[in-house]
């Protein structure tokens, strides 16, 4: 993973609904940031302190922060969510939805867990869609 750098591209790929946007700039931004096998280790921790079990090291901290969620329960919140996603199925998305209520929704039928590459004209425009949304409730924060 570390010497052929073996883990960015099979995630992209393997992940993204329109692979054909992964065109060879769009990888090589994706790799600047990791040339060479030291700068790769990130990659490597990250994936590995996704905690998906107690017996997970960040596991007492994703349950901390879980506890805590009640805390936005006034926020207004966005959920984008791109239905392909092998990583996020729909059922997390419920699983959002559930804890906030209050949120707004959109759904993105052909967009999968790399939303920015799937998606990145319906992304702006919901997000542009919410924000107008909620400064014309609340005008003071327009100015």
């Amino acid at each position: 993973m570390l010497e052929k750098n073996g883990y960015l591209e099979p995630a992209l790929t393997g992940t993204t609904h329109h692979r054909e946007r992964l065109t060879p700039t769009v990888m090589d931004a994706y790799h600047a940031p990791f040339p060479t096998p030291h700068s790769r280790r990130a990659l490597l921790c990250w994936s590995r302190d996704i905690p998906v079990s107690e017996a997970d090291a960040s596991y007492p901290e994703m349950k901390r922060i879980e506890e805590h969620l009640s805390l936005f329960a006034n926020t207004p919140i966005l959920l984008v969510w791109g239905m392909q996603d092998p990583v996020l199925p729909p059922p997390v998305l419920r699983w959002w939805e559930k804890r906030y209520p209050q949120a707004a929704t959109r759904e993105i039928e052909d967009a999968g867990h790399f939303l920015q590459e799937d998606a990145p004209e319906q992304i702006v425009g919901r997000i542009e869609q919410f924000l107008a949304s909620r400064l014309s409730r609340d005008p003071e924060r327009a100015g």
